[in-house]
């Protein structure tokens, strides 16, 4: 769904609600400033950015024999700052 921002502040409780189905685009002057979406749809693409990350840091450790011991530390400890468990054994 694709609204203004004057629509979506004048009712914003209706999108309350219809975000937690689909997320609501907001636009302004002709072009989309935001979206808004479910905290659960929200935690879902969390998810999906950490697995991605995880995997890319998990590729560099087996693909890369110049990656030094620092650059994975500095690769895990962005992880753990994110909250992303890295399991270096698998």
């Amino acid at each position: 769904m694709l609204i203004s921002a004057t629509e979506f502040k004048n009712n914003f409780g209706q999108y309350i609600d219809f975000s937690k189905k689909d997320p609501v685009f907001v636009e302004e002057n002709g072009r989309k400033v935001g979206v808004f979406l479910s905290v659960d749809e929200y935690d879902r693409l969390c998810e999906l950015d950490d697995a991605y990350w995880g995997a890319k840091a998990l590729d560099a450790k087996a693909n890369s024999p110049s990656l030094g011991e620092n650059s994975l530390q500095v690769l895990l400890d962005m992880a753990q700052q994110k909250g992303i468990k890295i399991d270096l054994n698998r």
